[in-house]
């Protein structure tokens, strides 16, 4: 029920602005702040339509909800006969030259079909600046590429065709130059009667490296819905000892567990510092 997303007033409650989809939106909107500034100006959101929306809060120097806009980013509906949903929201990661959207399809809502085709994708939003464009392109399924063994950025984006009843049961987590997330397919494997055994399916965690590098992928022990990958940086030791470590939990891992933690090594070291640099001439 709904197809709308809606921005309501943190302290009153009251409606600010309505903005209609085309069908339902069951997953988080996204939100960012492009500039750095220390304000949200942008939003992303997803519908069960196979619809990718941008939303922007500011424009130029207008920032009241009368100029808030929203239009379609990509529509992602083509490319299958099954129809495409997306119950999550994308993860987002801003660069110098692009907005990168990383977000899977998957009807949570019937995990038991076995003919959809579903997909994880990687959308590049390049219009940087604030505000809607005066002509803005949505992209298709036809204007993605698929991921290859090498980086690319090329393009409205790529895309990951996961197997025949496949389908993306969290969200994307990116961490390190990494997405992680994870999936569900039915199982074709009867279970006995009277067994004790469920048949949960055939769940799966991969890691993706960024841009639109083809993923790798473990089979996780015991089958289900994994749950989101979680990420952060946690601070080992004290004092002079103490060192940052970067961790995910629910990667790929020996153990073939969803909830297990591991370290990742991000070709940046972090945390990175700001190093200030000043220099005195005669005058």
């Amino acid at each position: 029920m709904g197809n709308a997303i809606y921005v309501l007033d943190a302290v009153t409650g009251g409606m600010l602005r309505t903005f209609p989809t085309t069908r339902a939106v069951p997953a988080d909107v996204s939100v960012i702040d492009s500039d750095f500034d220390g304000y949200i100006d942008r939003a992303y959101g997803v519908d069960l339509a196979g619809k990718v929306y941008r939303i922007d809060f500011e424009a130029g120097a207008a920032t009241a909800p009368a100029d808030w806009t929203m239009y379609t980013l990509a529509d992602l509906s083509g490319g299958t006969g099954t129809g495409r949903k997306f119950f999550f929201g994308p993860d987002v990661i801003v660069t110098r030259s692009f907005t990168a959207l990383m977000v899977g399809s998957g009807d949570r809502e019937k995990p038991l079909l076995a003919t959809t085709r579903d997909h994880f994708f990687e959308l590049f939003d390049r219009t940087l600046g604030k505000g809607a464009p005066v002509s803005p392109s949505t992209a298709v399924f036809g204007d993605l590429l698929p991921a290859g063994s090498t980086s690319s950025t090329t393009g409205a984006g790529c895309f990951v065709e996961l197997e025949q009843g496949e389908k993306v049961v969290n969200a994307a987590t990116s961490i390190g130059g990494v997405s992680f997330f994870g999936t569900n397919r039915p199982s074709t494997g009867a279970v006995a009667a009277h067994s004790c055994t469920a048949n949960l399916g055939v769940a799966k965690t991969y890691s993706m490296p960024l841009f639109c590098v083809t993923p790798s992928g473990s089979t996780l022990a015991g089958g289900g819905l994994p749950p989101t990958p979680v990420s952060g940086i946690v601070t080992i030791g004290s004092g002079a000892t103490a060192k940052k470590v970067v961790f995910v939990i629910g990667a790929p891992n020996p153990k073939n567990s969803g909830i297990e933690g591991s370290r990742v090594n991000p070709v940046i070291k972090v945390p990175r510092s700001r190093i200030y640099w000043y220099q005195e001439v005669n005058r």
